[in-house]
């Protein structure tokens, strides 16, 4: 019987130690709630694009929800959720760097670096997921003598993520399949190993198609996760992204490099892993880059950037370096790995955070000013409904304050431009025509997908008739 070593897991044991201080990260990041809320309606049995409102398929929020079901619905499990995903995504970047370079040294280096590079906005989300999973396949793609399970599971890992987020998904399996009869053709694989290959790889697919069609989910979900992604409007492209500022500009710069360098040594045949492995690596990090749309920010670049450092390192031959430099590269990374938590840590350090006692956010240090914000809010959102009012809060913001109440209403818990389907305005605000709607003061304080438009149509065609700290109330005219 074949033993896994203890050495093989040193590297998720120290990734997860020093994910450790992410339980502790402030109060604030939208996208953790909305994610830890997609996650909350799913253990609550509620379905996707019919109970609550989605653009991407739900495999990451149903993994989640697992969690939340076992260990309990507090956002410091979902944290702990996430701690796990970036331990086993860094320790698969130092495992593949080492396969690549031969060299542990280097390994732990670009590893590490990528780990403290993302480490300030590390969530649990369908992103970072899919990052995972494409690392776990370049990881097996680019061992040698690939046994008959890892041959299968590769095909099961390629299906799995348009289930995870459908646009990058697709194009990773598309360019699997292209891949593999590519590989069958020039014979480097058998017809038999190429066909089984690809019908592992829409096994997923299929099951979840006759899942939406079980449930009747099919039309909301081509509503939302298809249609309702054309509708973005707040957005840049990746050739104004990297005009705003040097550093985005190297970023873009480095992508462009490495796809133009591994092409060369492509065509060259002149790669350091084999041609096929090389091809395989640099089609997963174009594929995966397919994050940045139709978003295209400093988060979703760097989740893109790290599939291309791979592909970088693939690009150049290594020589051994002398136990000094050795030594220097090696302390420099773990200074970069301890600076990382500490950075997180310090920012607590002052009167303005305290420790959350809301609902489901037990744990988690927030500013003062929000908690009470919250609390207000939330007070009276409870004290109209014992009226009889439904009060909906209109922003970008409104799952923060709905959570710990146990509240959730379709599109307005996540009221984002993209996420919202097919629906209009007038449509979104006739589905409640009761209600009192809660906006925004001041503009300025919504992000950047907010939904504007709507916000700026109930302040003009309703009645204000009240407000509650920084948001106005407000309800249609009779």
């Amino acid at each position: 019987m074949k033993y896994i070593s203890f050495k093989k897991f040193i590297p998720f044991i120290i990734f997860f130690v020093f994910g450790i201080p992410l339980l502790f990260m402030p109060f604030g990041s939208l996208d953790e709630l909305w994610n830890y809320n997609f996650a909350i309606n799913i253990a609550r049995g509620r379905l996707p694009y019919v109970d609550f409102n989605m653009i991407q398929t739900p495999l990451s929020a149903y993994l989640a929800a697992i969690g939340i079901l076992i260990f309990g619905n507090k956002l410091m499990v979902f944290r702990m959720i996430g701690i796990f995903l970036i331990a086993a995504t860094y320790s698969l970047m130092y495992f593949i760097c080492k396969r690549i370079t031969d060299n542990v040294t280097i390994a732990c280096v670009v590893s590490i670096f990528s780990y403290a590079f993302c480490y300030q906005i590390w969530t649990y989300n369908y992103n970072n997921l899919n990052l995972c999973i494409v690392l776990l396949i370049i990881f097996l793609e680019l061992k040698e003598n690939k046994s008959n399970y890892e041959k299968y599971i590769i095909p099961l890992l390629y299906g799995l993520t348009p289930l995870i987020k459908q646009n990058t998904g697709i194009v990773l399996l598309m360019t699997f399949w292209i891949q593999t009869i590519f590989s069958c053709f020039h014979k480097r694989i058998s017809k038999k190993d190429s066909f089984i290959g690809i019908l592992i790889s829409i096994c997923p697919g299929t099951l979840f198609f006759f899942l939406l069609l079980i449930n009747g989910i099919l039309p909301e979900f081509w509503e939302y996760a298809a249609l309702g992604v054309t509708t973005f409007t707040h957005r840049i492209y990746i050739w104004q992204y990297m005009f705003l500022s040097p550093i985005n500009f190297a970023v873009v710069i480095f992508i462009l490099f490495t796809i133009v360098k591994s092409l060369i040594l492509i065509i060259k045949d002149k790669c350091v892993v084999s041609r096929e492995q090389h091809c395989r690596v640099l089609m997963s990090a174009l594929s995966a880059g397919v994050v940045a749309y139709p978003l295209t920010d400093s988060y979703h670049i760097m989740v893109a950037l790290i599939p291309y450092v791979i592909c970088f390192l693939c690009c150049f031959r290594y020589g051994v370096y002398t136990k000094k430099q050795n030594i220097i590269c090696i302390i420099t990374a773990f200074a970069v790995l301890i600076i990382s938590p500490l950075v997180v840590l310090i920012n607590l350090d002052n009167d303005e955070y305290v420790i959350s006692n809301l609902k489901h956010y037990e744990g988690i240090p927030i500013s003062r000013n929000i908690e009470n914000n919250i609390a207000a809010i939330d007070e009276y959102v409870l004290n109209k409904e014992q009226e009889g009012i439904n009060v909906i809060i209109a922003n970008d913001a409104a799952a923060a304050y709905m959570i710990p109440i146990d509240r959730y209403t379709k599109n307005f818990d996540m009221l984002l431009v993209g996420n919202l389907g097919m629906k209009s305005v007038e449509g979104l605000l006739s589905e409640h025509p009761d209600a009192y709607f809660m906006v925004n003061h001041n503009d300025d304080t919504l992000g950047y997908q907010a939904h504007f438009e709507l916000i700026r149509y109930i302040k003009d065609n309703f009645v204000k008739i009240g407000h509650v700290l920084n948001l106005d109330v407000y309800k249609a005219e009779n």
